[in-house]
């Protein structure tokens, strides 16, 4: 039975579409993190800075040599993208709700799949050129992690916060066994 199937026709929600649910998805889930400071320092510092280490550490052997050699950045940037796309499309495909979790699975696929093909038909390209292509798919590869790992509870919550409360009421728990 489909969730379309019980609206009246009456009904406000009888408008909402899986195009206004998908566009609602990516909505939320490229601001709500911005709320979370942890969430952002671990983004630039884990995902952007130590996740591209071969793309900084190739950009500063090149740019000592006597000749830069744009095979090297361009492999490293493409194998960036392809991870961080594989990773980012697996959690996505896991998340939302019953309603477009299909949809978002289809779109995970999809975009691994280009991110695999993009790398494999540029791969060992001396084409300085190719920087146009993939200086956008770094930026859409990042973008799908993001969204990817919106609601990541160990990056949005006040994680250790919570685990202080659980200890309190453990140890709270305890002394009143104690105390019997």
């Amino acid at each position: 039975m489909k969730i379309m199937d019980n609206i009246s026709e009456n009904s406000p929600l009888e408008k909402v579409s899986k195009w206004n649910e998908i566009g609602l998805f990516f909505k939320t889930r490229s601001k709500e993190p911005w709320q979370h400071p942890e969430f952002v320092l671990y983004f630039i510092f884990f995902v952007v800075i130590m996740g591209g280490i071969s793309i900084w550490a190739s950009l500063y052997i090149e740019s000592h040599n006597k000749e830069f050699n744009h095979n090297n950045v361009l492999t490293n940037i493409f194998s960036f993208i392809v991870v961080i796309i594989t990773t980012g499309s697996i959690e996505m495909a896991f998340a939302g709700n019953k309603y477009i979790k299909n949809l978002l699975f289809i779109i995970s696929v999809i975009v691994t799949l280009l991110s695999i093909f993009t790398y494999l038909a540029f791969f060992k390209s001396h084409n300085p050129n190719l920087y146009f292509l993939a200086v956008p798919f770094f930026i859409f590869s990042i973008f799908i992690w993001w969204i990817a790992n919106a609601e990541n509870a160990n990056l949005t919550q006040d994680f250790f916060v919570i685990q202080s409360d659980r200890s309190k009421e453990l140890n709270n728990s305890l002394d009143d066994y104690d105390k019997k």
